[in-house]
């Protein structure tokens, strides 16, 4: 996705995209090389059929953000989920996105999803 995909999208629009399946990619070190680590956004991920288990994001450096879930880095009951379903887990992502965009649209998300692994940021 580049920024003209989303020129003049709405956050709105963004968060459709993102919990669509379609969008989805497999949750492997190979897709996520494929998302910029120089670029600001939000991510989503997925365990199939619709379970959303984290979303977070990256002010600058989203692609380096989901390898350092890849190599479970953070979060213990993300990196438990990851390893008991790592050949299901799929992620989405919506990059290049403005600052103040990223932190509306994750605020957003994890209070529409309520991802289980973001519940403890909730409290």
């Amino acid at each position: 996705m580049t920024t003209a995909d989303y020129a003049g999208a709405s956050l709105r629009g963004l968060q459709y995209r993102l919990e669509r399946e379609s969008e989805w990619r497999p949750f492997t070190r190979e897709e996520v090389r494929r998302v910029p680590s120089d670029q600001g956004g939000v991510y989503a991920i997925w365990l199939p059929p619709y379970d959303c288990l984290y979303v977070g994001m990256s002010e600058d450096r989203i692609g380096a953000r989901l390898m350092d879930h890849l190599r479970s880095e953070a979060n213990p009951g993300l990196r438990s989920d990851l390893a008991l379903n790592s050949t299901d887990v799929r992620f989405s992502a919506a990059y290049p996105l403005a600052l103040e965009d990223i932190r509306v649209l994750e605020a957003a998300l994890i209070r529409d999803w309520s991802p289980r692994h973001n519940r403890a940021f909730n409290a």
